[in-house]
């Protein structure tokens, strides 16, 4: 078994493997076959959008942007402090990434364990068949 980092999840990994990646895993906070509703509706967002399907990178701004978002919507005129503090106060923000939330300084998500079975990608542990 191999163990990599997110930079694996890739449509290319399978290919430039040659099939040497059946059973690896590696960790991401975003991929495209998520069966999260709102990682998919975002998938398909994006690719209508861009013409092209997003990256853990382009989910992951996306959920910084909208956390912002849904911050200084809230109120008016917020100073620094009050949008630290704000942030320092999420828990479990949903976003497409999963749930968001601060946690010893810095804003956590759990991230996705995935795997390579056939020539695709998928959560470790799904029942997708090669």
């Amino acid at each position: 078994k191999f163990l990599g980092t997110s930079a694996w999840n890739t449509p290319e990994l399978t290919s430039r493997a040659q099939g040497q990646v059946a059973n690896a895993y590696f960790p991401d906070a975003f991929f495209m076959d998520s069966p999260s509703a709102s990682a998919r509706k975002y998938a398909e967002r994006y690719h209508a959008t861009f013409g092209q399907d997003p990256t853990a990178m382009d989910a992951l701004a996306y959920d910084a942007a909208h956390l912002l978002e849904s911050i200084l919507s809230a109120r008016e005129g917020l100073s620094r402090a009050d949008l630290r503090d704000r942030l320092r106060d999420v828990k479990n923000f949903p976003g497409v990434t999963g749930r968001i939330s601060y946690q010893d300084g810095h804003l956590s998500r759990d991230l996705k364990i995935l795997t390579v079975k056939g020539d695709k990608i998928v959560a470790a542990g799904s029942n997708e068949s090669d």
